[in-house]
């Protein structure tokens, strides 16, 4: 692509203004322009190449193209006392010369040569200044400027608030030996306020025996339940059972032979003082039934009221 102004410079320098020669006192309406050469012969891959020429101060295109049409041999005219810039471009960052076929490039304004390099990597770019002579004051290789710099990381989120400082606690230890008939056996520790349990199990061989530990927090109240459901309790008809449950220097219970089911409760409050707040307490066995064909005597029951 040929820009308006490079062609009626092209077109002035190839002798198509041979119409004032007639008249050589007829002034020119065009100023002076400077001669630009440019020849280019692609490597094996000319699609990847590409070439411009800019004038500097304004920007405007003065002539660009692909390789991909093949070789370039073009003189164009360009106006004098400017300065221009000649960038090629190669994607595949090679340049045109010689891994991939034998490129060369040619760029001449006003007899100096601007780029004679064709093994330039991804890019050449050079700048140039023609005199109002139409003679060529400088070369220099342009420098792109630096990309702008990644725009800074957000901030980092704000950290998650403190957690709440531990509600201080006291160990609760339960020790249990079974009896015989571990299965029949269930126990539990309970918060009283909040009806929660700290710690459940049923005994059975693979447990026995049971030693275990409860951090319960200060300042609540709690009961610990043990059940049978032979209503044996786990001494001493069926084995040598036992139960110990202590908070502190306070035991709670310490009563295997407790029928059906025994509990106790206690307090631990925040200044660490363990109160018991219920007494530890069985339920018995229920009696046995009476023997087959037992008559009660007759005196067990009261007379009747008199009429």
């Amino acid at each position: 692509m040929i820009s308006r102004t490079a062609f009626a410079f092209a077109c002035l320098s190839l002798g198509l203004a041979s119409a004032l020669v007639d008249d050589a006192t007829a002034p020119s309406s065009l100023p002076p322009c400077a001669p630009v050469s440019i020849v280019i012969k692609p490597d094996n891959y000319p699609d990847e190449t590409s070439f411009e020429l800019k004038a500097k101060a304004s920007g405007e295109t003065i002539v660009s193209s692909a390789l991909s049409g093949g070789p370039v041999q073009m003189e164009i005219c360009v106006p004098a006392d400017a300065d221009y810039v000649f960038k090629m471009i190669d994607s595949a960052g090679d340049g045109i010369c010689c891994g991939f076929g034998q490129g060369d490039v040619l760029v001449k304004a006003g007899g100096t040569t601007i780029v004679e390099d064709a093994d330039f990597g991804a890019k050449v770019s050079m700048a140039f200044t023609i005199t109002p002579e139409g003679s060529v004051l400088e070369v220099t290789p342009t420098i792109d400027p630096p990309p702008p710099p990644p725009p800074p990381p957000p901030p980092p989120p704000p950290p998650p608030p403190p957690p709440p400082p531990p509600v201080p606690c006291m160990p609760v230890d339960m020790v249990i030996k079974p009896d015989h008939f571990p299965e029949e056996t269930s126990w539990r520790l309970v918060s009283v306020s909040k009806q929660r349990k700290l710690a459940t199990g049923v005994l059975s061989e693979a447990t026995m025996p049971v030693h275990t530990s409860v951090c319960a927090p200060m300042g609540d109240e709690y009961r610990f339940v043990m059940v049978d459901s032979a209503g044996d309790g786990i001494c001493c008809g069926y084995g040598k059972g036992s139960v110990q449950v202590s908070a502190g220097s306070l035991t709670v219970i310490d009563d295997a032979s407790f029928g059906s089911r025994v509990s106790g409760s206690f307090a631990i409050m925040k200044n660490g003082t363990v109160v018991q707040t219920e007494a530890a307490a069985s339920v018995p066995p229920p009696p046995p039934p009476p023997p087959s064909g037992y008559m009660a005597p007759s005196n067990a029951f009261p007379p009747p009221p008199p009429a």
